[in-house]
């Protein structure tokens, strides 16, 4: 009797041996046909799941921007939790070395080389990015000090340039003490 596969998980489970594959020797250094063999597969089964590596890798970035939408979420959600506190939270969500944050290091390597050549790439995490920093932005205005909406765009945008600074500049950059003081760094104290 055949083995019954689920396509999603084998998919997911693609896409983390490309991503680890990714991270290790390159995106440019790593082939289609190592991916398959990392996982298993021959690379004419591999056509079942992925096209061409550059698939895999727009799939990662969707589905690594879905995941973290939906921390945020979680986080957004959690009652009794301050905004200096959530807003941590997210942060350890992209610098943190397990589950997401992992990844979020050769993600923002490959898009800023990718982005160049795909305009539709580019235009999705243009996209994604947006509904990101927009959750921000409500979470901010739900919980934060009234008079200073006005602000919540700019601090939002502050908060993602902390972000993305953290991802690319991981050897030179204290994450610990950005995260212990977002408050600080974003002039929250004020905000809350």
């Amino acid at each position: 009797m055949p083995k019954i596969v689920d396509h999603d998980n084998r998919k997911r489970e693609i896409l983390e041996k490309a991503l680890e594959l990714f991270s290790l020797g390159g995106f440019h250094a790593s082939s289609f046909a190592e991916i398959a063999e990392s996982c298993g597969l021959s690379r004419t089964n591999m056509y079942n799941y992925f096209k061409s590596k550059e698939e895999i890798f727009f799939y990662a970035v969707e589905d690594i921007f879905n995941r973290i939408s939906v921390e945020i979420d979680r986080i957004a959600r959690q009652k009794n939790v301050s905004i200096v506190r959530k807003l941590s939270s997210i942060y350890e969500i992209f610098t943190d070395n397990s589950a997401i944050g992992r990844y979020s290091f050769i993600i923002t390597e490959l898009a800023q080389k990718l982005k160049n050549e795909n305009a539709e790439f580019l235009a999705k995490l243009q996209e994604a990015a947006k509904a990101l920093r927009q959750k921000i932005e409500s979470l901010l205005y739900r919980e934060g000090n009234p008079i200073l909406a006005p602000q919540v765009p700019v601090i939002a945008t502050l908060f993602f340039s902390l972000v993305e600074s953290s991802i690319s500049h991981s050897l030179f950059i204290d994450k610990g003490f950005i995260q212990n003081n977002i408050a600080s760094l974003l002039n929250l104290e004020s905000f809350v």
